[in-house]
C-alpha cells in the first residue's frame, strides 16, 4: 500500500529520476515528473497528489515559487522546496508560498523520507481541521437559533447572522469585544442585570437549559428571549468558553427581517415536531425514555406522519460531542422532515398534489452524499431510518452502523432485525441494504441509542444488551406506558445517577389492534 502520491518537479533529468527512484523505494507513489511550472500544473491536475516536491530553478517562463503559488491557490497541496538556492531573496519569495519545508541540495535520503513524513502529516490534520471548521460553520452559520460564543473571559468569539439580526450587531462589531459591553441579559422580573454562572458551567459542566430573561441591546431594544448556556470543550473536554443559545418570543419576532422569521418558524416547526411520548400517529403507539447526554438538547430520535397510510421512524448517533453533537442533531433533524421544500428528505411531493415517500435506502444514501468529506478522519454517524405501512404492517428499514433494533412479537418472542450497513459519512460510497418485515399488531419495536449498551458507565457491551433483552422480556405484558416509566428507574440503577457524556434513549412502537389515526 502506497505511503502516498508525490509529484516531483525538477528540470534536471538525471536527479529527477534519482529522486523518484528513492521514494518508490521508500513506498511512496511517483505518477510522473515535471520540469516546468506548466507542465507541473497540468501532471498535478491528472493525478492529484498529497505532496509536491518543487525545484525553484525550471524550464520555461515560470519558476518553482510561482508555480507552488498557483499550486496552493488552485488545489491547496503541500510543497517542499528542494532546490540550490539559499539567498535572502529566494527564500523571502519562497515564504510567501507557505511553503511546508525548504530543502537544500544535496539532501540525505533519510532526510527527505523524514520531512516528507512530517509534511503528509501536518498536512492531513491541517486539512481535517479545515473540513471541520467549515462543516460547523455552515451548521452554525444555518441554524434558526441565535448563537453567540464567547471564551473564558467574556468575550465574543463568534455569532451568527440570526443573532446578528436580533441584537443588531455585525460579526465585525461584535467579535473580540466582552458581551457585556454589546448587549445585556436581564432579570424579567427585576429588571438588573443576570450574570452568566461561568463557574458553574466551566467547573461543573453544568447546562443551564431554556430558561427566560430579557436581552437588552447596543441600541437600548429589549425583547424577551428564551436562552440556555452549554459549555464549550475542546477534544480534550476541556471547557474553553461557553456558548448562548437563544430564541426570541413568539410575540417578538415582528423585530426580526420577514426572511428571518420565515427561516425561525422553519426552527420552531421542528422543535414542536418531536413526536410526544404517548402519542397514538395512525395506529402506532409512541412511547420513549430519553436522558440527553452532558451537552446534549435536541433529541436523536423521532416517529412522524409521512402521509395518511405512511409513517417514519428514525434514530441516529454521531462521532461528535458537546455543543457540535447538539448543533448536528438540529441541523441533521432538518433533514429528516416529510416536507421537501422546507429541506425535509421524506417525501416528495409531485404537480397534481400527491406524495411520494422516498425510500428509506435514498434518505441515507443522500444523507452520506450530504455528510461526507474525506476519505480519512472524518466526523460520521450511525443512523436507523424505517418506514411503516399503516394498514398492513409493511416496514421498510435501513440500519446504518447503529445498534439492532429489537421486534418482539405479542406472544413476547425477542427477535433482533440485523438489517446491514455501514456508517454514514466514513466512505464516499455507502454500503447498506434495505429490509423489510411484518409489523404485526400488537408487536413491538424498540430503537435504542448506543449510549444505552456502550457507556463508560455500563458493563461490558454483552453484558448491557442482555441485560436490556432481559428487561422486554420480563415485562413483554406490561403495557407500553408503563413499561416506560419502570424502565426510567432501571436505568437510573443501570448507570447511576451519573451523567454519562453520550446521550441514552428508547423509543418504543407497539402496533394496536384497532387503527385510530392520530
Amino acid at each position: 500500500m502506497s505511503k502516498g502520491r508525490i509529484v516531483v518537479v525538477e528540470d534536471e533529468g538525471i536527479v529527477a529520476i534519482q529522486i523518484q527512484e528513492g521514494l518508490v523505494t521508500a513506498g511512496y507513489d511517483v505518477p510522473g515528473i515535471a520540469a516546468s511550472g506548466n507542465e507541473a500544473l497540468k501532471l498535478i491536475s491528472d493525478t492529484e497528489p498529497d505532496l509536491v516536491l518543487m525545484d525553484i530553478h525550471l524550464k520555461g517562463s515560470m519558476d518553482g515559487i510561482q508555480a507552488a503559488m498557483k499550486i496552493r491557490e488552485m488545489y491547496d497541496i503541500p510543497v517542499i522546496y528542494l532546490t540550490a538556492y539559499s539567498d535572502h531573496a529566494t527564500v523571502e519569495r519562497a515564504k510567501e508560498t507557505e511553503p511546508y519545508g525548504y530543502l537544500l541540495k544535496p539532501v540525505s535520503e533519510r532526510s527527505l523520507e523524514l520531512a516528507i513524513e512530517m509534511t503528509l502529516q501536518k498536512a492531513k490534520k491541517e486539512k481535517q481541521l479545515k473540513n471541520d471548521a467549515s462543516w460547523y460553520s455552515t451548521i452554525l452559520k444555518g441554524i434558526g437559533q441565535g448563537i453567540v460564543v464567547i471564551n473564558l473571559k467574556g468575550t465574543v468569539k463568534f455569532i451568527n447572522p440570526f443573532a446578528e439580526k436580533i441584537t443588531g450587531l455585525t460579526y465585525k462589531t461584535a467579535v473580540d469585544k466582552k458581551y457585556k459591553d454589546i448587549f445585556t441579559l436581564l432579570d424579567p422580573g427585576s429588571k438588573g442585570p443576570l450574570e452568566i454562572p461561568f463557574d458553574e458551567i466551566i467547573l461543573e459542566n453544568k447546562i443551564i437549559m431554556e430558561d427566560t430573561c430579557l436581552l437588552q441591546s447596543i441600541d437600548n431594544r429589549t425583547i424577551s428571549i428564551v436562552y440556555s448556556l452549554i459549555p464549550l470543550q475542546n477534544q480534550n473536554k476541556t471547557t474553553i468558553g461557553i456558548i448562548i443559545l437563544f430564541t426570541p418570543h413568539e410575540e417578538e419576532m415582528n423585530s426580526i427581517k420577514p426572511a428571518e422569521v420565515v427561516h425561525k418558524k422553519k426552527s420552531s416547526q421542528q422543535q414542536e415536531i418531536c413526536v410526544k411520548s404517548g402519542e397514538l400517529i395512525q395506529g402506532i403507539e409512541v412511547q420513549w425514555y430519553r436522558k440527553p447526554g452532558s451537552c446534549s438538547i435536541e433529541p436523536c430520535f423521532n416517529v412522524l406522519a409521512l402521509s395518511e397510510e405512511y409513517i417514519g421512524f428514525y434514530i441516529f448517533d454521531a462521532s461528535y460531542y458537546g455543543v457540535t453533537s447538539s448543533l448536528f442533531a438540529h441541523n441533521l433533524n432538518q433533514f429528516l422532515l416529510p416536507e421537501s421544500e422546507q429541506g425535509g428528505l421524506l417525501t416528495h411531493g409531485t404537480s397534481g398534489g400527491d406524495i411520494n415517500i422516498v425510500s428509506p435506502l435514498q434518505v441515507i444514501t443522500e444523507l452520506n452524499r450530504r455528510f461526507f468529506f474525506e476519505e480519512k478522519d472524518n466526523p460520521f454517524f450511525t443512523i436507523i431510518y424505517g418506514i411503516i405501512h399503516t394498514k398492513s404492517g409493511k416496514t421498510t428499514m435501513v440500519r446504518a452502523g447503529h445498534p439492532y433494533p429489537i421486534l418482539q412479537k405479542e406472544e413476547g418472542e425477542i427477535i433482533l432485525v440485523k438489517s446491514e450497513g455501514g456508517a454514514v459519512g466514513m466512505f464516499s460510497e455507502i454500503q447498506i441494504h434495505e429490509y423489510e418485515f411484518i409489523f404485526e399488531r400488537g408487536a413491538r419495536l424498540y430503537l435504542y441509542s448506543d449510549g444505552l449498551i456502550d457507556s463508560s458507565f455500563a458493563d461490558m457491551n454483552q453484558a448491557s444488551f442482555m441485560r436490556l433483552i432481559s428487561f422486554l422480556e420480563e415485562n413483554a405484558d406490561t403495557p407500553l406506558h408503563q413499561l416506560i416509566t419502570d424502565f426510567e428507574e432501571v436505568e437510573k440503577e443501570w448507570h447511576s445517577e451519573i451523567q454519562c457524556s453520550q446521550e441514552i434513549s428508547i423509543v418504543a412502537l407497539q402496533r394496536q389492534w384497532e387503527v385510530n389515526k392520530k
